[in-house]
């Protein structure tokens, strides 16, 4: 494994991680402002937006990032910007047309998903739309040459104007009603992607005055060539697919919104309940989960272009060698993470949440500890996605996720019917589940079986569960307050488990020197394998 790709991965988590912090620290608040009804609103906006996001730029940084990085494998530079100046106003019309098309069917969506005040959240945020699409393709551009910067600076200081706008406009508005402060938190979002645009342009100028060969973005020479048209036409062969397999968990997403409430009303609850407890699983539970698996998603990411340039060049066994780091490092991470949300989660609740009801905070604490699991599913899914399109198997994660879409869709409606709205834990779970087998399966296919790899995930989960077991005891012996609970559990379960994967040597000392703080890796690692002299 490079070192720069563990350093472009390590930057882009820790940005990704930050963003999502910052996004995290703002649901709080959020929550406490408007409600678990208020939110529930909110996150009834959210998955249509994000389905006509993924349509519009989900496929743009990954497919931009390989087709650069195999093209710079040849030092193919007229190209390469030919190809980004052209794609920069292919996707800037895509986005246009999909603004609008949100417009047109604000309302009747909102009738369907049965919330009138749904509908001028989708007007407010359809622009944001454009400016996500023209985001996108700078960061593809940049994450091509293995420089992750730029996409960890711009989601920073997105999800912070988010914040500071959000909750001041979420405040300004509350006392005309939760819709308008619903309204105002929507607003926030356009305001947010507009910095992050003029940040990310910023940055490009920047290195434009540095490097000769960045291209000007306006000149005669955005004038579609014969030569210009094969190479997007080629882009978009590759795009489609990757779309259409990032397309599949958003719309699963967007089909809860409209389900979830509908099912819910049809139990017996009435609509501001069945709201607030579809708020309650998508709002806090949802952003908590998702956090740790937005670091495995780096390493996807940066595992994009790294395999690509190796499939140009034909080497499997160094495709091998990335492919198995890259889900070492994703699996080292979600499993410590889903199984300390596990054992933590009333604690996590509690201290975030305590505006929430002791029915709400029982409520989510058992859905967050259910949903724990799905960190590492959603974490292998992810990786194994990013492998087979690094290796031109694009299309296989989207049949797995469309099948996944099918039978967790099913299941919703079958389970919350049967068990309320803990059904769609365990409809999603089990979706999971079948993308991450077919997923693993497809892969191993193309490049053979990972001895090593089975072998050292058994031993990361060894870890894992020996510090669950660590959190339990200190829980179980302590009677603190929940977050001196929360704080003591999160440190000793981190150093145990820090401690059982250095004795199990789950990472060999050249992995380790080429991580970020590798001294004091090494140093830390020295420590507790004393009866060894490599780490020296």
């Amino acid at each position: 494994m490079t070192k720069s790709y563990i350093r472009g991965a390590t930057l882009l988590a820790s940005g990704m991680l930050i963003a999502k912090i910052i996004g995290a620290i703002y649901r709080i608040p959020l929550t406490n402002i408007i409600g678990a009804e208020g939110i529930g609103i909110y996150q009834m906006i959210f998955p249509v937006y994000a389905l006509l996001i993924t349509i519009t730029s989900s496929g743009i940084p990954t497919t931009l990032s390989r087709v650069i990085a195999e093209k710079n494998v040849t030092a193919d530079k007229q190209s390469i910007n030919a190809l980004f100046k052209k794609a920069v106003f292919l996707f800037l019309g895509v986005s246009v047309i999909s603004t609008l098309l949100l417009i047109c069917i604000a309302i009747p969506l909102s009738e369907l998903q049965g919330n009138e005040y749904v509908a001028r959240g989708y007007i407010l945020i359809a622009p944001t739309i454009i400016i996500s699409t023209i985001v996108a393709t700078f960061r593809g551009y940049f994450q091509g040459y293995m420089n992750m910067r730029p996409s960890a600076i711009v989601q920073i200081v997105s999800q912070t104007i988010k914040l500071i706008a959000g909750l001041i406009l979420a405040s300004l508005l509350i006392d005309k009603g939760i819709e308008y402060a619903v309204w105002g938190a929507i607003s926030a979002v356009f305001i947010s992607e507009l910095a992050a645009l003029i940040v990310i342009i910023a940055i490009y100028l920047n290195k434009k005055k540095y490097y000769k060969d960045i291209p000007d973005l306006i000149g005669s020479d955005t004038i579609f060539s014969t030569d210009d048209r094969q190479n997007l036409k080629d882009m978009i062969s590759i795009i489609i697919p990757i779309t259409l397999g990032g397309i599949m968990l958003p719309f699963v997403q967007f089909s809860d919104s409209i389900m979830v409430v509908n099912l819910l009303a049809r139990k017996g609850f009435d609509i501001v309940t069945s709201t607030s407890l579809y708020g309650i699983l998508s709002g806090p539970v949802g952003s908590l989960i998702n956090m740790p698996v937005v670091l495995t998603l780096a390493f996807a990411i940066t595992a994009v272009p790294l395999v690509s340039s190796s499939r140009v060049d034909r080497d499997i066994i160094a495709i091998k060698s990335k492919a198995e780091q890259s889900v070492k490092l994703t699996f080292a991470i979600g499993v410590p993470c889903a199984i300390g949300i596990f054992f933590l989660s009333e604690n996590i609740m509690r201290s975030l949440y305590p505006t929430f009801t002791e029915t709400e905070l029982a409520l989510s604490s058992t859905l967050m500890q259910i949903s724990s699991i799905n960190i590492i599913l959603l974490s292998l899914m992810q990786i194994y996605t990013a492998l087979l399109q690094a290796v031109d198997k694009a299309y296989k994660p989207f049949l797995h996720m469309l099948i996944g879409a099918i039978v967790k869709i099913v299941l919703t409606i079958i389970l919350v019917l049967k068990m309320g709205v803990m059904g769609v834990i365990f409809a999603n779970m089990t979706g999971y589940i079948i993308v991450a087998l077919l997923n693993i399966y497809s892969f191993n296919q193309i490049t053979g079986k990972y001895k090593v790899l089975v072998k050292n995930t058994s031993t990361i989960l060894l870890s894992g569960v020996i510090m669950g077991g660590v959190i339990r005891l200190v829980n179980e012996i302590l009677s603190l307050d929940y977050w001196l609970e929360l704080v003591i559990g999160f440190v000793l379960g981190s150093i145990t488990y820090f401690v059982m994967i250095s004795i199990l040597v789950v990472f060999t000392k050249e992995e380790l020197t080429n991580m970020p703080f590798s001294r004091m890796l090494l140093k830390a690692t020295r420590l507790i394998r004393f009866w060894e002299h490599n780490y020296d």
